[in-house]
């Protein structure tokens, strides 16, 4: 349904609501996605942030923004664009002719400029906003979403008016840092989609599969279990340990190699990423090797560690720094790169967002001295980048809300590295038997790999190492043999029969 439009100036046209719609809902009356107390709570948080830094009008252009107050989104937002929120009036929207319908349909402010593409969109910016200026009043701007050459116009129009300017890029997203009931409802059933697709992706991995295909893959299942357009498509990728990079064409998975997913279903424009990784064995390679093993131990005891850290009222470098000491007391050279969580969950357009990656700037890193509060979501990625040979990413992640009982997690994938066969077969943890490893790995590595202890087995030639995959099979205990391979040189790559259960101990 199209509206009526008024040209209120020279190639200025407005268009407003019909009286009597009810407010927090779109012009025709149709409930929006986001429930009408939602919208009041963020439209009074932002208003909240406005007080606290001084401005009596704000320019929200940062697409997650204008996403989050409004519920408008278009995939042409790299175009002049605006919510112009006054403190004391009804906000109003400026968008593009061709892309004004969507106002109606998606957004729930009542009162909205724009102008053919013939015109100037900063003229009808300036004909809308005059009204609500006065001699030194503070205008915010999101200057970290504009360009150079728009602030200037902008800078130009805003001092002829007597009015100061003041970067207000962070105002908006202060009040997304905390998630309440509706929103983590979203997240949570963005989670659910975001796991499914993971384990369709990690399931298609085998030998030979083409990384596209495996991208393909995870995309499919995202849409399939119910996901909008994601802020970033999957990223597959195998040898390149970099930060986010991807598939190349007629990139393949390969035996002895690395392959790392991750990706994020999207409800409402929440998120919630999800990392795993895949390793598939070589011929002859009876067991996983033993970095890999380290990588896995090590990212799920900081998943036990800094997730009870995680309670409001924490300091989120605190937990940073115990986490990447428990990262970096790894003995095969693998290397920290990244902050240890980020700030996510929040609104992203698609799909030109970025799944509100670190809103306000709020990580798990070390120069940050803020406190948690109850609500925040956070993308927890204790991950590894491996650059010797076989390289690549190693991660498990999840995304994570703080409560008065520490981190939980949204998800319940297990926190698990998944090891193929070279065949393409899921390698079998053999619970029911003793795993050796061959004399490339020493006892003492294996100990210090799985923080065990090292006990006596009942014959000199032998020693047995008793662990649990913490976080994984926390209620089975595994066995494993290593055999000396100067007393058992032709055992030294083949599984032992477990001893009688009077002759184990435990």
């Amino acid at each position: 349904m199209s509206f009526p439009m008024e040209e209120v100036a020279f190639n200025v046209l407005r268009a407003a609501k019909p009286e009597g719609a009810p407010i927090f809902h779109g012009w025709s009356g149709q409930p929006l996605r986001v429930p009408p107390e939602e919208y009041q709570r963020r439209l009074q948080a932002v208003k909240e942030f406005m007080d606290s830094d001084g401005i009596s009008l704000l320019v929200v252009v940062q697409p997650e923004d204008l996403y989050y107050l409004t519920g408008l989104y278009t995939i042409g937002d790299s175009a002049p664009q605006a919510l112009i929120l006054p403190k004391d009036a009804d906000p109003f929207l400026i968008a593009r002719l061709i892309e004004f319908d969507l106002v109606p349909k998606l957004s729930w402010v009542a009162e909205a400029f724009t102008c053919p593409d013939s015109a100037s969109i900063h003229d009808v910016f300036c004909h809308a906003v005059s009204k609500y200026l006065q001699p030194k009043c503070c205008v915010g701007l999101q200057l970290a979403s504009i360009s150079a050459a728009h602030y200037i116009r902008l800078r130009s129009f805003f001092d002829a008016s007597g009015a100061e300017c003041v970067d207000a890029s962070k105002t908006v997203e202060k009040a997304r840092l905390q998630k309440f009931e509706f929103e983590q409802e979203c997240i949570r059933a963005a989670s659910a989609m975001s796991e499914s697709a993971l384990a369709a992706a990690l399931n298609a991995v085998k030998p030979g599969k083409l990384l596209s295909d495996l991208h393909a893959t995870a995309y499919s299942e995202l849409i399939r279990a119910g996901s909008e357009v994601p802020g970033y498509v999957p990223i597959v990728r195998s040898t390149d340990p970099s930060g986010h990079g991807s598939w190349m064409p007629a990139e393949e998975v390969r035996p002895g190699n690395l392959v790392f997913l991750e990706h994020s279903a999207c409800k409402f424009g929440h998120h919630a990423p999800l990392m795993r990784t895949a390793f598939v064995l070589n011929e002859g390679e009876a067991s996983p090797p033993a970095w890999l093993l380290e990588a896995e131990r090590l990212i799920v005891k900081t998943f036990e560690v800094c997730l009870p850290m995680m309670v409001p009222g924490a300091k989120a470098k605190d937990i940073d720094k115990a986490g990447r000491e428990i990262m970096l007391s790894n003995k095969s050279d693998l290397k920290m790169s990244a902050r240890l969580a980020y700030s996510t969950g929040s609104t992203a357009t698609q799909p030109t967002g970025h799944a509100g990656w670190g809103d306000a700037d709020f990580s798990l890193v070390g120069n940050n001295e803020a406190e948690l509060q109850e609500g925040m979501t956070f993308h927890f990625i204790p991950w590894f980048q491996k650059y010797t040979e076989p390289s690549g990413p190693l991660g498990l992640s999840d995304t994570v809300i703080v409560t008065s009982n520490g981190g939980q997690r949204f998800g319940a994938l297990p926190l698990k590295m998944t090891v193929l066969n070279p065949d393409g077969s899921e390698w079998q943890n053999q619970s029911s038997g003793v795993r050796e490893y061959s004399e490339k790995t020493s006892p003492l590595e294996l100990a210090a790999f799985w923080d065990v202890e090292i006990l006596p087995w009942n014959d000199v030639d032998s020693i047995v190492i008793c662990c649990c995959r913490t976080g994984v099979h926390a209620q089975e205990c595994e066995p494993f043999r290593y055999v000396s391979a100067e007393c058992q040189p032709q055992d030294s790559a083949r599984l032992q029969e477990e001893p009688d259960d009077e002759e184990y101990t435990d």
